[in-house]
């Protein structure tokens, strides 16, 4: 988190405030709570409870630093091309649930009776995260989702495919 603030601080410096009521927050002390937010999953009352400030600086910070930390973290995410070939990789689907969109039809998933979106996500044998796809819209099937991904040709020996399946890809 250390490493994340700094890199955040560096590339995004807030300019000087020269007028109106000091900050609640420090830069620091606002990228903690937003990424709290997004790694826990807390609310922002419970957020502004821990660090001590109101409900509306910690929606501030969130607002203030999300995109932000979408762009510093964007060097560290793995493409398809990042990932070894020679070694064995399990690979799911999974729907990431969303809000009922009733204009976006395609978000619709039949098989889960809810709206979301698709991803497809590859660990190692040990269980480490190794790869989450882009999403793609709900209602489109693991195996149409996993061969725009890309992935299928970057492993080309289909001898290293599995050869046992869940319904999913069967």
């Amino acid at each position: 988190m250390a490493a994340l603030c700094t890199i955040l601080i560096e590339t995004h410096p807030r300019p000087p405030q020269r007028t109106g009521r000091p900050r609640a927050l420090t830069t620091e002390q606002e990228i903690r709570p937003t990424l709290v937010y997004h790694r826990r999953n807390r609310t922002q009352a419970e957020l502004a409870e821990s660090f001590d400030v109101d409900q509306s600086s910690v929606s501030r910070a969130i607002c203030r630093w999300t995109p932000r930390l979408a762009e510093a973290l964007e060097d560290f995410i793995p493409t398809v091309d990042d990932l070894d070939s020679s070694r064995t990789l399990l690979v799911d689907g999974t729907l990431v649930p969303c809000w009922n969109w009733r204009d976006q039809s395609g978000l619709y998933s039949g098989k889960h009776h809810r709206t979301g979106l698709n991803l497809q996500v590859a660990c190692d044998l040990d269980g480490r995260l190794v790869w989450v796809s882009d999403p793609a819209p709900g209602s489109t099937h693991d195996a149409k989702a996993i061969r725009h991904t890309g992935l299928l040709d970057h492993f080309p020996d289909p001898r290293r495919w599995p050869t046992r399946a869940t319904p999913g890809w069967a």
